[in-house]
């Protein structure tokens, strides 16, 4: 008789964001860029970008905004 074995990792809480929090300085008129990390396991799949008027899933372009695709991270947590 032979068994095969699965090892699990098992992840206790919510998946994690990185930063958590930060402040930044906006000029108008100029670009800005905001990069956030998503630590989760399984890896995330989905998310979604909110703004006072908007609401904007990965590829959306609007007329001042662009939200990126999700895109796998090199570090490791």
């Amino acid at each position: 008789m032979s068994f095969n074995y699965i090892h699990l990792r098992v992840i206790l809480g919510r998946p994690a964001v990185y930063p958590a929090n930060k402040t930044l300085t906006a000029v108008t008129g100029q670009r800005l860029s905001l990069t956030v990390e998503f630590c989760a396991n399984p890896p995330v799949s989905r998310t979604v970008w909110f703004t006072d008027t908007r609401v904007l899933k990965p590829g959306d372009v609007t007329d001042t905004l662009i939200a990126h695709n999700i895109t796998v991270s090199i570090s490791q947590a």
